[in-house]
């Protein structure tokens, strides 16, 4: 409860109450009443994480969801996935690839190859 400042109070109708903390009340924000208490930074060391970190999927998380393994000359999903990796490139893919293999040329670096057969 808000009074006015211009409001009297005696002395036995309030309690005095000692914090540690300064409020704020109009502000809505809390502040330190003693700068003793502000904790002090500290900073510690990390390990570095290997730069080359190859991101391979799991042979238990391929699955097919065809039913064909019965047909004469069907392929296991898992054996076609260790053979070859298939994403179909569009132009702007392609486009990407280009920039990024320029930009490595420029660096001395090996470009990525895009695995497609060359038409």
């Amino acid at each position: 409860m808000k009074l006015p400042d211009s409001h009297h109070v005696s002395p036995e109708d309030y309690y005095l109450l000692a914090d540690t903390w300064k409020q704020e009340w109009e502000k809505g924000v809390q502040v330190l009443a003693s700068p003793d208490t502000i904790p002090q930074p500290s900073v510690r060391a990390v390990v570095e994480k290997p730069k080359e970190l190859l991101f391979t999927l799991q042979r238990k998380f391929l699955q097919s969801s065809s039913q064909e393994s019965t047909e004469p000359g069907y392929m296991n999903i898992k054996e076609l996935s260790e053979n070859m990796c298939r994403y179909d490139l569009d132009d702007m893919d392609l486009h990407w690839l280009h920039g990024l293999n320029t930009e490595l040329q420029r660096m001395g670096e090996e470009g990525v190859c895009s695995c497609l057969p060359t038409a």
